[in-house]
């Protein structure tokens, strides 16, 4: 983010430096160009560089807009668009302007960021002549996906050049030059996740599997453990998410209500902290078998999510237990136990993948279950 604003400020004052020769006494008609509303994103940096009049031409040397784009890469496709306004601005009368004429726009140098106006050529007539297009902001795939471009304060740039034929006595002293800046979001939803014990006193890093020999049903010690994902803000501001989370294939909720939810007004980061939540009992709001947890859209979540407030926690409960039928003997490590936490809203009601919260970290997490697997009297023996 510091690299990013660094880049801006050195380009403001290298363009104010250049720029302003460009402007020139008793100069030709010329097309003025501007920036002009609708922009989308609504919110760039708009930089006009050189001289604002000079004996007749309206004579900006470059118009500079920079954008910031919070994220780990830039989106590929379209970012957005802003609408570009020409007009003429009469200058001296010798030699005269030769209209009618054609005034084309035409990107120059970089290709990493394409600027493609809806109308690429205008039949200039006169000196009151006016026209406007708007200018789509591209990001090519293979440049969003390029690792060289995922650095923070990584920065792409276009040029849009005004060009009319030669002879033509038409001044086109504008360049209209695009920015885009990636500034990396702070983390600051920090996740975790643990398997813990019946009553949540202690963190399993391993459990035990047997299988009966008169029935063939597998079990397990602990019996009846929790996955529990934990999503702690540390943001000044409350944060909306949706949470799906995965359990290994040998293993199933427990119950019609195995999942619950809780909220805490402190923030948990370790075992100890979740051991003195669960002590006091606190309140559980039920989700059925659900896996995948969103709300619909409020005041707080426009989009939908489950909001995390600032300073507090966020805590997913599910009771598990091995299956009956679970594959014997067991692995060495059960994997698959995981969460994806996503920009509230973003699933759908869980029915699309819905998209990585950018701020969380980690994100995915997981959690990996050792396993002994047990045999003796009344069980199935461990050796193949």
């Amino acid at each position: 983010m510091k690299t990013a604003f660094k880049k801006l400020v050195f380009g403001f004052y290298l363009c104010t430096a250049f720029c302003a020769a460009a402007a020139s006494a008793w100069a030709k008609d010329a097309v003025v160009a501007a920036v002009a509303t609708p922009l989308s994103p609504p919110n760039p940096i708009i930089i006009q560089n050189g001289a604002q009049y000079s004996q007749g031409t309206y004579a900006i040397g470059t118009i500079q807009l920079f954008y910031t784009v919070q994220g780990y890469q830039f989106p590929a496709g379209n970012f957005g668009y802003f609408t570009l306004d020409l007009s003429i601005q009469g200058g001296k009368a010798t030699p005269p302007t030769n209209y009618p004429l054609t005034l084309s726009l035409k990107q120059t140098g970089s290709a990493n960021l394409d600027v493609v106006p809806v109308t690429d050529g205008f039949n200039v007539d006169s000196v009151n002549w006016h026209g406007s297009t708007k200018v789509n902001i591209n990001i090519p795939a293979l440049v969003a996906t390029n690792p060289s471009f995922q650095v923070d304060g990584s920065e792409l740039v276009a040029n849009l050049q005004l060009v009319t034929p030669n002879r033509s006595n038409l001044d086109t002293v504008t360049t209209i030059q695009v920015h885009l800046l990636l500034a990396h979001p702070t983390d600051c939803l920090k996740a975790y996740s643990f398997i813990t014990n019946n009553d949540n006193t202690a963190q399993i890093g391993s459990i035990q599997v047997s299988k009966k020999v008169n029935n063939g049903q597998v079990s397990s010690d602990p019996q009846n453990p929790h996955y529990i994902v934990v999503v702690t803000n540390t943001c000044s501001v409350a944060q909306c998410v949706d949470t799906r989370f995965g359990i290994n294939s040998d293993f199933q909720l427990k119950g019609a209500q195995a999942v619950k939810t809780f909220s805490s007004n402190s923030l948990i980061d370790t075992l100890s902290d979740l051991s003195s939540f669960f002590d006091g009992d606190p309140v559980a709001s039920p989700k059925g078998v659900s896996m995948c947890l969103t709300a619909p859209a409020t005041t707080l979540c426009g989009s939908g999510g489950i909001p995390v407030i600032a300073g507090q926690s966020f805590l997913v409960k599910a009771d598990i237990t091995i299956k009956s039928n679970a594959s014997f003997p067991p692995p060495a490590q059960y994997s698959g136990f995981d969460a994806l936490l996503l920009d509230g809203g973003s699933t759908g009601n869980c029915t699309v993948p819905g998209s990585l919260n950018s701020v969380a970290d980690p994100n995915p997490i997981s959690t990996e279950l050792n396993a002994q697997c047990v045999s003796g009297s009344g069980k199935v023996s461990c050796a193949p």
